[in-house]
């Protein structure tokens, strides 16, 4: 019971035993030997089928690395403008909250700066600077102040209409364009940079 034969012929309900016309016929058994040994598959790869793989995974990377620098660009742009969006509607919603004036307001004169979200006369609220390739430029012909000013029924203090159209260093790309209604609301769309 110990003793294992190396014969498969010997073993009985095999494959070997079954389907193998050396075992059926009684013939030399390392005949049998050598074609189980001849059978095994064998692993591994050539080095010729690694060097074909890397090529193809290396060209399918190129044709596609393009489209993700697109990709992380819209991306950057999108967080922006939406981290400028979600500080103006911060601050219409402070103002309705506290039924006071809430101010939102350029650092340096310059939203690229960063802006702060101001209630009596402390910062609640304070956004960094943008990243150097984001781009904020004036829309139309009213120019987009460095501060506002949400009144205690969240409406901004404007007569009309702003905006302000975020970039970034591409040309002809989908830019945002944020604007700012007297009634307090902030609404954006695709508008293409110059």
């Amino acid at each position: 019971m110990g003793y294992l034969s190396p014969n498969p012929c010997q073993k009985e309900k095999t494959v070997y035993h079954l389907f193998n016309a050396d075992c059926q016929s009684g013939r030399d058994e390392r005949r049998t030997l050598r074609y189980a040994t001849a059978m095994k598959k064998q692993n591994g790869v050539t080095l010729v089928e690694l060097m074909v793989t890397l090529a193809v995974i290396v060209i399918i990377a190129a044709m596609g690395f393009p489209g993700l620098q697109d990709i992380a660009a819209n991306n950057k742009l999108m967080t922006n403008t939406n981290n400028l969006i979600a500080s103006f509607n911060q601050a219409r919603s402070e103002a309705l909250k506290r039924a006071t004036t809430v101010q939102i307001t350029a650092k340096n004169s310059d939203w690229a700066d960063g802006w702060d979200v101001i209630v009596n006369g402390a910062s609640i609220a304070e956004t960094a600077a943008l990243p150097s390739a984001i781009e904020l430029k004036q829309f139309g012909s009213i120019p987009f102040a460095t501060s506002y000013t949400y009144s205690a029924q969240g409406r901004l203090i404007i007569s009309n209409n702003n905006q302000l159209h975020v970039c970034d260093s591409r040309t002809g790309e989908s830019g945002r364009l944020i604007t700012l209604s007297p009634m307090g609301r902030v609404s954006v769309e695709r508008e293409t940079c110059d």
